[in-house]
């Protein structure tokens, strides 16, 4: 007796199948048991039938007896063994020579033995030709059978018999869309009218051979409709034999639609209906749900509870593989949604159920063979995601962790400053990104001054490994945050946001050193020449316009240009307020030496090193030029005075020699006249040679 055994994809099944048991009969008293003796093919036909809610199985067996007699006696067979699942009701059997008898010989795991025990014996170089035929139940919703056959759905598996060679066959009406999935062959689909067929085809190891199918017929669903507050549909899809689903969904996707889209700030994500479909449980294994974002289909198991399993799954809408790279981030977010929802908790994982320590980077899957530690190394993973989600969530706060989301959804880069936000990539976002995302629009706004904290938790749950990339981010948001603050009301330019979002540190950290030595120079301006305005000068404008290192180096020279420009005419300003002296006082008569400043100063606001030496320059010449221009007009004055003297000594000289040669004919006159009348009038000529003459002693003499 031989045994074999195979598997179903969600219910470990010990396959156990059709075998042949040699009795011998002899003509001498003692009995000889025959080697195998046999030869044995089957062939196997599932057959779904939804309007009654079973499968109907067929099994065809050619058995042959190919043990020869011998001297002493001959070999036949009168029972034949073959193993139905446990779930196996209405079992017959029939044979093509004599009638024969099912009955139960011992029970399995998963399988029955059924002794199938011939009326007639099969002889040496005999074929019996048997059909056993039988139903498997569907089990009802949340019971422990694996088997689910209803008109919406059916999850099953399927197995082949036969010592030296089978086949399998699965039939079912037109309209289910069935996910295959089995080892030892393959099942190939065909359609024949309203039926569709899966076929193995010859398989010369039968009893390697399993295979398990589950899925939808769409259309024979019990649907429902529920809208969300932003106005997205979410349809609901129930068996048609549980109306206990459909409500428990309905009530608890119409109360998680409105905290869900509360917690994010969004709505569902994408466009069109959702759906929130009714699977068996055996077809999730694991897990309590899965959901495809590319169809916007959630499939939730019949067992699910009221523990926010439809919450988590609709989450998913945001939180998949469209936006996120890493499986541990769009299931933590999940996690993190669904115990907002419930709500739950997320409490540290304990210690790894595995060998060495949790790498959630490398995200495990429980598959249809799954051991127990295998299981347990997957709940750990949903637990360990949660908690290092909600830890960092708890910390933020609902609106820091909205903000978080939002640049997440918008692909927006976390590092920003002022009203400058920069576009991110487009695609799913890494690790480094959500982590980024936290940190600088979560943990900073709200206050934590612990720039690893978020870093330093991914690292103890295996996403990253400390090391240069990590203590490189350390250093440069050290050295980001620090510079944030100290150019007081600048905007960051993209020239170091960029590259910190991109995590080239190192190129970060050599643009917020040009941008610090810009902010230095541009400081030392304002001190030197008050009224520039530097800090918000074209010096300013082109830093935090700055895209490239070489804008950053064009800002740095304006800088220093203007710098420059303020040194030159802050001399000019202090030369100008400098005591003056006589001379320099006497060569600024009429001219305003400070008449430039303004436009000196002009130009040192505008960073125009050129013009600002040159105005500089002129009010330092005008003032230099000034003290000899004091000396020349000086000496000139002195020169003017002299000269005036000596003209006027010159002719007062003139003057009285005149009056010299004069003299002696007045005399000459006056002895020539008459003797006066003492009682006339002198005359007049006479009056005023005897009176003072009240003439300029500088003027000539009269015309004689």
């Amino acid at each position: 007796m031989a045994r074999r055994s195979g598997a179903g994809r969600a219910v470990l099944a010990a396959g156990l199948v059709a075998l042949g048991l040699a009795t011998v009969g002899l003509a001498a008293p003692q009995p000889a048991l025959a080697a195998k003796g046999y030869h044995e093919t089957a062939s196997t036909t599932y057959t779904l039938d939804p309007a009654h809610d079973r499968i109907d199985v067929e099994l065809d067996i050619a058995f042959k007896n190919t043990s020869p007699g011998t001297a002493t006696g001959y070999y036949y067979f009168i029972d034949v063994y073959a193993w139905l699942e446990r779930e196996a009701t209405n079992v017959g059997v029939t044979t093509d020579h004599g009638s024969a008898r099912a009955s139960v010989d011992k029970r399995d795991g998963a399988y029955t033995r059924w002794d199938l025990s011939m009326a007639v014996v099969i002889l040496y170089g005999n074929t019996r030709h048997i059909r056993v035929t039988y139903q498997i139940p569907t089990g009802t919703p949340r019971s422990s059978s694996p088997f689910r056959v209803n008109p919406a759905y059916a999850s099953f598996c399927v197995i082949a018999m036969g010592d030296d060679g089978g086949s399998a066959r699965v039939v079912a009406p037109t309209g289910y869309t069935f996910d295959v999935q089995g080892d030892g062959g393959t099942l190939t689909e065909t359609t024949s009218g309203d039926r569709q067929i899966w076929s193995t085809g010859n398989l010369a190891d039968p009893y390697a051979f399993w295979s398990c199918l589950d899925g939808p017929n769409p259309s024979a669903y019990t649907p429902d409709k529920v809208t969300s507050p932003a106005g997205r549909e979410v349809d609901l899809e129930a068996w048609p034999d549980d109306p206990a689903w459909l409500a428990d969904a309905r009530t608890e996707v119409t109360s998680d639609l409105t905290k869900l889209e509360t917690l994010v700030g969004r709505p569902l994500a994408g466009s069109g209906p959702l759906v929130v479909r009714e699977v068996a449980g055996a077809e999730l294994g694991a897990y309590a749900g899965f959901f495809d974002p590319q169809s916007g289909i959630a499939i939730v198991g019949e067992d699910f509870a009221s523990d926010g399993t439809v919450a988590h799954e609709l989450s998913h809408s945001w939180f998949n593989d469209d936006l996120f790279v890493s499986r541990w981030t769009s299931e933590g977010m999940a996690e993190w949604a669904r115990i907002n929802v419930v709500p739950d908790t997320c409490p540290a994982p304990g210690a790894y159920p595995g060998k060495g320590t949790a790498d959630l980077a490398d995200w495990q899957f429980a598959g249809p063979r799954a051991t127990k530690t295998e299981l347990a190394e997957v709940d750990y993973e949903y637990r360990a995601a949660c908690y290092v989600v909600s830890t960092l969530a708890a910390r933020i706060g609902p609106d820091g962790m909205r903000a978080a989301l939002a640049a997440m959804l918008d692909r927006k880069l976390a590092y920003r400053s002022g009203s400058l936000v920069l576009d991110g990539r487009s695609g799913a976002l890494t690790w480094r990104e959500w982590l980024d995302d936290i940190d600088e629009l979560g943990m900073v706004p709200a206050g934590v001054t612990d720039l690893d904290f978020a870093q330093q938790l991914l690292h103890d749950y295996g996403i990253d490994e400390i090391g240069a990339p990590l203590d490189k981010r350390s250093a440069a948001r050290a050295t980001y945050h620090a510079l944030a603050t100290s150019i007081g009301d600048w905007t960051l330019p993209e020239a170091v946001l960029r590259p910190m979002a991109e995590w080239r540190f190192d190129d970060a950290t050599a643009a917020m050193a040009d941008v610090g030595a810009t902010a230095d120079l541009v400081k030392q301006a304002d001190a030197t020449l008050a009224g520039i305005d530097a800090a918000h000068g074209p010096a300013a404008t082109m830093l935090q316009a700055a895209k490239t290192t070489a804008d950053l180096a064009a800002a740095q020279a304006k800088a220093q240009a203007q710098l420059d420009a303020a040194k030159a005419v802050a001399g000019a300003q202090a030369a100008l307020a400098a005591p003056r002296g006589a001379l320099t006082q006497v060569g600024l008569l009429g001219v305003d030496p400070g008449a430039g400043l303004p436009a000196a100063i002009d130009a040192a606001k505008a960073g125009d090193k050129d013009a600002a030496i040159a105005a500089a320059a002129g009010i330092t010449a005008t003032l230099v030029g000034a003290e000899q221009a004091g000396e020349q007009r000086v000496g000139f004055g002195v020169g003017l005075v002299v000269v005036l003297l000596l003209l006027g000594f010159v002719a007062i000289r003139r003057a009285r020699h005149r009056r010299a040669r004069l003299a002696p004919a007045t005399a000459q006159a006056a002895t020539e006249l008459p003797d006066p009348d003492p009682d006339a009038p002198m005359p007049a000529t006479a009056q005023a040679a005897t009176e003072p003459s009240d003439l300029d002693a500088e003027a000539p003499p009269p015309a004689t």
